[in-house]
């Protein structure tokens, strides 16, 4: 997971890894929640296919958007297309 406040970039952020199960979920809503909260974002990048499997399945993929390399999330952030939304 990376995150960013408006008019940031990835650079100075680490990677931020998480657990697949049901507290891992939980805790990537609680996060995406504050991000909001902040006027901050969340992307998610190189999910493994069986994790981005699930997250399709169980609609997270709607919830959190998704990048096959951080470097993939940077250039969305700075195209706007991952601007903050709630769901």
């Amino acid at each position: 997971m990376v995150t960013r406040s408006p008019g940031s970039s990835l650079r100075g952020w680490r990677p931020w890894t998480c657990g697949a199960g049901t507290s891992g979920v939980t805790v990537l809503i609680a996060a995406r929640n504050h991000a909001l909260a902040a006027d901050a974002a969340i992307a998610l990048a190189a999910l493994p296919e069986r994790l981005a499997r699930i997250f399709r399945m169980v609609g997270l993929d709607q919830v959190f958007p998704t990048h096959p390399t951080a470097r993939d999330a940077e250039h969305a952030w700075q195209t706007d297309s991952d601007r903050p939304t709630r769901h």
